[in-house]
């Protein structure tokens, strides 16, 4: 007995894929089984489960009169259960099972984003389920006090903190007409693309400003962290700088263009900040919620918010994507090949924060780039050649492998991908899991080898 438990706990590095990897699937397979009971086909009821599962988004519901508030509700926590990973909830919930929780928390958490806050995974995964239900909840009273009903408040606050973008309205935020909710989805957005863990160190460290001392008469002691000091742990973080950078700038260029292109000169200008930066954070975090129709907009705003689909939130995030660490990295990388070009016998080194990366850091970083643009332009060429349509074919696959949501056209914020080939819509599930397992996670397992020299493989 104490040998089969041994051999649990010793799992190696593929078999902990293989659980997160297969895991996904086999919950996407079940959680399509409520949707059967409202006349959905197989295929589109696994779609909206993997939709919901991997916090993508995208749907098929053309008729929003088809499902009841309870089945929304349903709906909305298949993403919220999904954003911050159900292996990482398993492990935070169920220690009991005794199974290789560390190696299944970072089979599941982005391989750059290793920051702990407690020397137990356990103990790391369960601060991070505390502070991601927290913030739900605080989502879903700022959106019930905007004037939103309870359960739709609560279906809107799963979709935005799980940074996948499933909403009761048919028009999604914008069908509400409510700017504070709008406000209120900002900033819940922002956090849902930031840091997980990051967010959590602040929060211990501000709360952290007074400790028990029991060597001493006064048992309450202030410590000397200021504000500012808690702080520094975000502004210190290049991944979060890029994040901030990114969202400015898009946020600006998209309100120029909206200015001077689209709206009337006598809109507010508040109107049009709200506007460009509610859907650039959608876009950007992976959200997909729309507080308007974008398809509507100019092709160079539109330009904009396809730019910002390849970048995903930040490592350690309910965000989907390529993560902006990566994309840090990559611009880091790319930078020194130039530099290297132009002095060949410089000594040129890649830092990101306090470290030094090694090129042994970066190639897989690299090497996952280029999985990325193949899966995804395989996936959008087959789409295209179905759907007769460039456009709907690429940014459908982006939008799928992203785990965004909406693309454009007749798949934009208030279009569906309902009438889509039973082909384009098989493809488009492997896409959203293959995104959700950040592609190589997946890609592995085609390979031969891996099926061989496990406990569940093939045998030599």
């Amino acid at each position: 007995m104490s040998d089969k438990k041994a051999e649990m706990d010793e799992l190696n590095r593929m078999e902990s894929l293989a659980v997160v990897v297969f895991g996904w699937l086999i919950l996407a397979l079940i959680g399509s089984i409520p949707y059967m009971f409202f006349d959905f086909s197989f295929v589109d009821s696994l779609f909206e489960s993997m939709s919901g599962f991997t916090t993508t988004g995208s749907t098929i519901l053309s008729d929003f009169g088809k499902l009841n508030i309870s089945m929304f509700f349903y709906r909305g926590f298949t993403q919220w259960i999904g954003g911050l990973g159900i292996l990482v909830i398993f492990v935070a919930l169920l220690p009991q099972l005794a199974i290789a929780g560390r190696q299944l928390f970072f089979a599941e958490v982005s391989a750059e984003s290793k920051d702990k806050l407690s020397p137990r995974i356990k103990d790391t995964a369960y601060q991070l389920l505390v502070w991601y239900t927290l913030v739900t909840l605080l989502c879903t009273l700022g959106l019930w006090f905007s004037g939103i009903g309870f359960i739709e408040s609560a279906s809107n606050a799963f979709a935005t903190l799980a940074a996948a973008g499933f909403s009761p309205n048919s028009e999604s935020i914008g069908g509400y007409h409510n700017a504070a909710a709008e406000w209120v989805i900002i900033v819940f957005m922002f956090l849902a693309g930031a840091n997980f863990v990051l967010q959590v160190k602040i929060i211990k460290s501000f709360f952290g400003g007074i400790k028990i001392n029991k060597n001493s008469s006064n048992k309450f002691v202030k410590n000397d962290n200021t504000l500012w000091d808690n702080m520094k742990i975000f502004l210190s973080n290049s991944e979060f700088i890029a994040y901030i950078l990114i969202i400015v700038v898009a946020a600006t260029i998209v309100s120029l263009v909206l200015a001077s292109k689209y709206y009337p000169s006598e809109t507010s200008y508040i109107y049009i900040i709200r506007q460009s930066l509610f859907q650039c954070l959608s876009i950007l975090t992976t959200t997909g919620s729309a507080s308007y129709d974008y398809e509507l907009w100019p092709v160079a705003a539109k330009g904009i918010l396809a730019i910002l689909m390849f970048i995903g939130g930040c490592s350690g995030s309910a965000g989907g994507g390529m993560k902006v660490i990566r994309i840090v990295i990559l611009a880091k990388y790319f930078w020194k090949v130039l530099l290297k070009n132009i002095y060949p016998e410089a000594v040129i080194r890649i830092r990101l924060d306090n470290r030094t990366l090694r090129e042994n850091d970066v190639l897989p970083i690299v090497s996952f780039f280029m999985f990325y643009i193949l899966v995804f332009f395989i996936g959008g060429t087959i789409i295209s050649l179905l759907e007769n349509s460039f456009v709907v074919g690429y940014s459908g696959s982006i939008a799928c492998l992203g785990n965004i949501g909406p693309g454009f056209e007749s798949i934009g914020p208030m279009g569906n991908f309902a009438n889509w080939h039973i082909i384009s819509k098989c493809v488009a599930i492997f896409l959203m899991w293959a995104g959700r397992l950040e592609v190589v996670a997946l890609m592995v397992f085609f390979h031969p080898d891996i099926w061989r020299g496990s406990k569940w493989g093939i045998a030599r």
